[in-house]
């Protein structure tokens, strides 16, 4: 892959979880503190997946 390729990927890369954090915002009015905990922990699990994120140790399915 070359810079010019890698470089589109990553914008679309961006330009999706952009959408996905505005989707979750949009969804989020009048959560509980509760809900918005597993929101975030949703975020995180799905922008870095090979991460642990307080829900224990990572991982792979």
């Amino acid at each position: 892959m070359d810079e010019q390729q890698t470089a589109a990927l990553s914008k679309s890369s961006y330009e999706a979880r952009v959408a996905l954090f505005d989707a979750i915002r949009d969804r989020a009015g009048g959560a509980t503190s509760a809900q918005l905990a597993n929101l975030a922990e949703a975020w995180a699990w799905l922008t870095s997946p090979g991460q642990s994120h307080g829900g224990g140790p990572s991982r792979s399915n």
